[in-house]
């Protein structure tokens, strides 16, 4: 076990620096968040495709936070309400630290029990949320489709956190079939990203694909185009959009 001192008050911190390249954490994100008015401390773990949320006391974050160095990542960043703590293990198992004062830092903590802060924020239209029947036509995140709602803005920050500084992307969605999702993530390269993208959807049904090629051009999406074709012939294809 590693011998480290952690600050107390923890705001925010960050693990990275992953000991194997094979392994399947990528980062772990560290947010101190008010449950029932109570500061907890809730750690986002980040792999290729998700992100696992766990919160827990600060007592136990210390160990877990510990845990993690011991066991994956070699790099901790923390930030408290005066200083920021950055740690390093080396080959040797050795802890390095040292602090910097903290400038502008939110001192405030996220609390969940007001509104989130998500991409696609409740009250600004999305044609294909609509549609799903997740917002009203003004906007507005229908009660029913809550749930959905917050899943497919956890998919965009998954997505967010990959993207570095690409301003160009050209996509292939396999097996699209009706693709609201693919709609979606359209709306949030081009219309918040600002990004030029090209998106290419796949599939079998003929049916299908005529109506998702109605329904982009209902949105006025220039560069999202659908196709029929099979996927295991799809390298023998020429497709130009």
């Amino acid at each position: 076990m590693l011998e480290i001192t952690l600050p107390e008050k923890i705001i925010k911190g960050v693990i990275s620096g992953k000991k194997d390249k094979n392994q399947k954490n990528e980062k772990v994100k560290i947010e101190t968040i008010l449950i029932k008015d109570k500061p907890i401390l809730q750690f986002a773990t980040y792999t290729d495709k998700q992100v696992f949320h766990k919160n827990v006391e600060e007592s136990e974050a210390k160990d877990l936070i510990i845990s993690f160095l011991n066991d994956e990542f070699n790099n901790l960043e923390l930030t408290t309400e005066e200083y920021i703590y950055s740690y390093r293990v080396t080959q040797k198992g050795k802890v390095l630290s040292n602090k910097r004062r903290a400038k502008e830092v939110s001192l405030v903590p996220i609390s969940h029990n007001k509104k989130k802060n998500y991409i696609l924020e409740d009250g600004t239209l999305v044609p294909a949320l609509v549609d799903l029947g997740i917002q009203m036509p003004d906007g507005k995140v229908t009660k029913a489709g809550y749930d959905k709602f917050k899943q497919i803005n956890r998919f965009l920050e998954i997505i967010d956190d990959c993207i570095k500084e690409e301003k160009h992307l050209n996509i292939i969605d396999f097996g699209c079939g009706k693709s609201y999702l693919t709609f979606i993530l359209y709306y949030y390269f081009v219309e918040i990203k600002k990004m030029d993208v090209n998106i290419t959807g796949l599939d079998l049904k003929e049916d299908v694909i005529d109506h998702c090629n109605e329904i982009a051009d209902k949105y006025g999406y220039s560069k999202l185009k659908f196709y029929k074709g099979d996927i295991a012939k799809y390298r023998k294809r020429t497709i130009l959009i």
